[in-house]
């Protein structure tokens, strides 16, 4: 699967996925997403296609279908900073402006959990 990056404004980051799943008898299947960070409001925008085409030669019409889903989350409900900060670094390599990581980050993910003390 190949990855393609593209800087969809100075704050926004479009990454895009598709896959050929199988190429039979004229029949083919692709899945792919994309996923759009929006560091300006701190949100990952998830979209997931799967493609059917059936093509039928240049006398007749072929057919398709789509099927489609989309779900957003907000940066403050990710189980890891890791991707976020990747996607940061990528779109400033492509000339992006985003907000900075301490600015768009939750701060809870980067600090380490405070760990039991004893009282002496």
């Amino acid at each position: 699967m190949e990855e393609q990056f593209n800087k969809v404004g100075t704050s926004t980051l479009r990454v895009d996925f598709r896959r050929n799943e199988m190429n039979s008898g004229g029949v083919e299947k692709y899945d792919g997403y994309t996923k759009l960070f929006n560091f300006l409001a701190r949100e990952v925008t998830t979209i997931h296609r799967d493609w059917l085409l059936e093509g039928r030669g240049s006398s007749a019409a072929g057919t398709s279908a789509v099927a489609s889903h989309t779900s957003i989350q907000s940066f403050d409900d990710l189980s890891s900073t890791a991707e976020v900060a990747a996607m940061h670094r990528k779109l400033v390599e492509l000339g992006g402006k985003p907000p900075g990581l301490d600015e768009v980050l939750p701060a809870m993910l980067n600090k380490k959990p405070a760990g039991l003390r004893s009282n002496p």
